[in-house]
């Protein structure tokens, strides 16, 4: 049944995942559900690794029973605390553990993985609480490691911007990681300190005497059961710390649209294609609907060459040359006024400045654009050569080589960028094809475009507005995360079934407790109380846990190198979160309580499970 529901889900999710394609990109929605494939190979492998996970915890749970003591098992007796053999062969792990988290480190060198570095001394870590557990209390021991882990994860300087791997290649999986890891490190330290939680609580519930018999009986059965309390509260928190990370990076990247706007229009807001002309700047200047609407208009001579990389020996095909006027004035000057952010300079070269002014004056040096601006897909990233290499170009009117001084960023166009001297002298081209229009502050760029394709169509003249294409970006990243999300949210809803089957088996055991209880004058509105109060504990310790440590992963991640964006708490939406995760959780766990309170006293002492 699970392979087949996951089936279902996953055509739903390419389903979902197919509408924000095609709503963005010119792209038909059958392409993108025709992807959708499985095979007889990949029904058997879900289907064995879940039948793997099922069987192996049946026997763990197997075993665990086959080790309770039959006296202390009848006369419900906690189990005696663990022998000294347990804690040494915790010892020996806890030491193969260091050993693997010193392989790892030595290796992440040579390896260039910032995966392996940060997990390393995680690994030391955890070896070192096993070890620990032998000679102080678990409390101590385990306490000290869940803090630890937490403070080399949590504190961005020791993890995500470690200098360390600042040129280290890393993706999504470093964050899952990180997260996974913290996680763990909170349920450890929850784990070993219950009962200073419940002393805390004990503020809040001594001001009203009638309180204090509900709270202290709906807190002793999360402390007693502390393997169960913690499995329920680990499953919330890994859901809602997962959830509120992605809500968080959702926020950070739309208040982070003026500052993208700013990184990819290079301080234009209009890109415009034509048909090849001469005289593009004349021709908008002299329009009338134009008039105290345009500032600047930069426009390009264009022509396609053969490109070969002669020092990394590698043809880059026929990518574009485009060549300002180096002699504009003001606005109009592609050279001064640019902001594109270049990448990386050839030595000898260490601001824009120097390199744009070396690009003006000298015809043998120019500097390489990268795009991952796509008219037809999703963006995309096409090979790119090194500041320092000499590029061969090839055309009609001859060849001739080039030093590439440095690699720009220019987001709208890729090949070689020169002067508009060079295109035309060297390959005969007087014409473009390409343009940069800015506008003045206060007027809608949008307009502009407008007017530009109502007056201009006989060029076959086509605008991007930059404004709007980061936004539809921005919007299209939001999209994916909300869709993980809703994915999510489905561990969220195993979560709270979790907690609900808890709830269930909780009020089956505790029959006869609760019969003792209503004989000694428990009333019916105490013993729903107690049970809602047990039940909102496990849920809102979990919701905490995977709050906190989203919020700090969101943090860190606003802080990684390369992406500049603000750290910004979405607090309608993490509200949302905790509202819904809580009701959801409330909602599963009310009809247990119900039915505990409700059962009759002489009836419930009377019970033999």
């Amino acid at each position: 049944v699970g392979v087949f529901a996951g089936i279902i889900i996953a055509y739903g999710v390419l389903y979902v995942f197919g509408q924000i394609i095609t709503g963005f990109f010119n792209v038909d929605l059958s392409i993108v559900l025709g992807s959708f494939t499985f095979t007889a190979l990949t029904l058997t492998t879900a289907f064995t690794a879940g039948l793997f996970i099922t069987y192996n915890t049946i026997l763990l749970a197997s075993w665990r029973t086959s080790k309770l003591n039959i006296i202390r098992a009848i006369r419900d007796i906690p189990e005696p605390p663990r022998g000294l053999r347990t804690y040494t062969a915790l010892s020996i792990l806890g030491i193969l553990l260091i050993l693997v988290g010193i392989f790892l480190n030595q290796a992440s060198f040579a390896a260039e993985s910032a995966v392996m570095f940060l997990v390393a001394p995680s690994l030391i870590i955890l070896g070192a609480g096993l070890i620990l557990s032998r000679f102080l209390r678990n409390r101590f021991a385990f306490t000290i490691t869940g803090l630890g882990l937490l403070v080399q994860w949590g504190v961005p300087q020791f993890s995500w911007t470690n200098p360390v791997i600042a040129d280290y290649s890393f993706g999504p999986e470093l964050f899952f990681a990180g997260g996974l890891v913290m996680v763990v490190g909170a349920i450890m330290v929850f784990m070993f300190n219950t009962d200073l939680i419940v002393r805390f609580l004990r503020i809040f519930y001594r001001v009203r005497r009638s309180l204090v018999p509900v709270f202290r009986i709906s807190f002793s059965y999360p402390s007693n059961k502390k393997f169960r309390t913690t499995a329920a509260v680990a499953m919330f928190a890994l859901v809602i710390f997962t959830v509120t990370t992605i809500a968080v990076i959702a926020a950070e990247q739309s208040a982070a649209l003026t500052s993208l706007t700013e990184e990819f229009s290079g301080g234009y807001d209009l890109v415009v294609q034509t048909a090849p002309l001469t005289n593009l700047t004349e021709t908008l200047s002299s329009n009338l609907d134009l008039a105290g609407k345009v500032e600047g208009i930069i426009p390009f001579k264009t022509v396609s060459v053969g490109v070969t990389d002669l020092t990394q020996n590698r043809s880059y095909g026929f990518p574009t040359v485009v060549g300002a006027d180096p002699y504009a004035l003001g606005p109009d000057n592609f050279f001064d006024t640019n902001r594109f952010s270049i990448v990386s300079y050839a030595p000898g070269y260490t601001s824009p400045k120097e390199v744009w002014d070396t690009v003006r004056s000298d015809q043998s040096k120019a500097v390489w654009s990268t795009s991952f601006i796509s008219q037809t897909g999703p963006p995309q990233e096409l090979p790119t050569p090194d500041p320092g290499d000499t590029l061969l170009l090839v055309s009609r009117n001859g060849t001739m080589t080039v030093e590439v001084v440095a690699v720009l960023n220019g987001v709208f166009f890729s090949g070689v960028v020169s002067t508009s001297d060079f295109v035309e002298s060297r390959f005969g081209v007087n014409t473009g094809s390409l343009a940069f229009v800015s506008v003045p502050d206060g007027v809608d760029p949008t307009e502009v475009s407008v007017i530009l394709r109502r007056d201009y169509l006989q060029l076959n003249l086509q605008t991007l507005v930059i404004p709007v294409l980061v936004s539809d970006f921005v919007e299209i990243g939001n999209s994916f995360l909300a869709l993980f999300q809703g994915f999510l949210g489905l561990g969220l809803v195993v979560g709270i079934a979790g907690l609900g089957i808890i709830a269930i088996r909780s009020v089956v055991e505790r029959r006869r407790e609760i019969g003792m209880l209503r004989a000694l004058g428990f009333r019916r509105s105490m013993v729903l109380a107690a049970f809602l109060l047990e039940n909102s504990y496990i849920a809102l310790i979990g919701i905490g846990i995977g709050v906190i440590l989203g919020l700090n992963l969101g943090y860190a991640i606003s802080q990684t190198g390369g992406a500049d964006l603000p750290y910004v708490i979405p607090w309608l939406s993490i509200g949302e979160i905790v509202a819904i995760a809580y009701g959801l959780a409330m909602l599963a766990t009310v009809g247990s309580a119900f039915r505990a309170s409700k059962i009759p006293p002489a009836e419930a002492l009377r019970y033999t499970e």
